[in-house]
């Protein structure tokens, strides 16, 4: 279902959490990669997956309809977004209480309404409710599950949220439980991080095995070619390539650098990034890799916003194809990037 289900739900990010094992995954079912983060869900082998980037994170759609063709029915959707406080001036518990608030003012049947649950470093607050949508010029009632998840330690938040017309919620609402199981961020892209119990990762292959490394005057002047290959020669071909004709270095289309960045308490992130990461030949940042980070709290900031960056890929002799770079971030008081 597109953006008449989840208007006005803003949705943010999930914590770092402790090393992950491999999601379960059950009859009928497919582990379906969350890219670009590296995180997992089990999808229902015959239902379609989408992702794209935010502004301000990220939104993966698991649904049994298409949404390519226009809008569907019964899926489920997970978004992401940083800085809750910072954006909206809440807390993370106020922002998640104003969201079910502003639910029940719009007039939705209250199905279930959980209590607060501790989830390790998370607190998670269910909202189940019968909700009028209009989809395609028609108006219907849908049973829909918001599940909203908040870490305790960094200014992020995580909502699910799943849903079916309210005459087909019970022959799918087992199917939503076994996708209940989600990580958010596996090990290639930040360490791992997940909602629920906690599992190991399964790697889904590169769908390219070689990465260029173009080299430029500014890059032999820094002398850091050599560290940030040997980052990745576990798992590409890293191949060194000169500008000369044919070869266009890829270009950023989309995105922003990441904003300021707060603790638990309120107090501002300082510090300094050096991340590494491939631009792939379809655009997208892939596995990023921290060279420096002068505080572990920033982390998720960072990697928050450049899951959302877009690129021109580069091209070799009019081909595209992954490419090596690097992107270094200042974080200072007061300062808005």
């Amino acid at each position: 279902m597109r953006e008449s289900w989840w208007l006005g739900v803003l949705l943010l990010f999930a914590c770092l959490a402790a090393p992950a094992r491999d999601i379960a995954v059950a009859e009928g079912f497919v582990l379906q990669p969350l890219d670009p983060t590296d995180g997992q869900i089990a999808r229902p082998r015959d239902w379609f997956y989408a992702s794209e980037g935010t502004p301000s994170g990220w939104m993966w759609t698991i649904s049994r309809e298409d949404t390519r063709l226009g809008p569907y029915d019964v899926g489920m959707r997970v978004q992401l977004m940083m800085g809750v406080e910072a954006q909206s001036g809440l807390t993370r518990p106020a922002f998640v209480q104003q969201f079910i608030e502003g639910k029940r003012a719009a007039g939705v049947q209250v199905v279930r309404d959980c209590p607060v649950q501790v989830e390790g470093e998370f607190r998670r607050r269910c909202f189940e409710v019968v909700e009028p949508l209009e989809l395609g010029g028609k108006r219907r009632d849908f049973h829909i599950l918001y599940s909203l998840s908040w870490a305790t330690a960094m200014d992020m938040v995580a909502v699910t949220i799943a849903g079916a017309p309210v005459d087909e919620w019970r022959d799918y609402r087992a199917t939503f439980d076994k996708m209940a199981d989600i990580r958010l961020i596996g090990p290639a892209f930040a360490g791992g991080a997940r909602l629920g119990a906690s599992q190991e990762t399964v790697r889904a292959p590169a769908p390219f095995s070689t990465v260029y490394n173009r080299i430029t005057p500014e890059s032999e002047a820094r002398g850091d070619d050599a560290t940030l290959k040997a980052l990745y020669t576990d798992r590409f071909r890293l191949v060194d390539i000169a500008p000369r004709p044919g070869v266009v270095g890829a270009k950023v289309t989309g995105g922003s650098l990441p904003p300021r960045a707060f603790a638990s308490d309120g107090t501002e992130l300082t510090g300094e990034v050096l991340l590494a990461f491939i631009v792939s030949p379809d655009g997208k940042v892939v596995e990023p890799r921290f060279v420096s980070i002068s505080d572990e709290r920033l982390r998720a900031t960072v990697l928050a916003a450049v899951a959302a960056w877009r690129f021109e890929p580069a091209t070799l002799d009019g081909k595209p194809v992954a490419t090596l770079a690097a992107q270094e971030f200042s974080f200072k008081p007061g300062v808005e990037r």
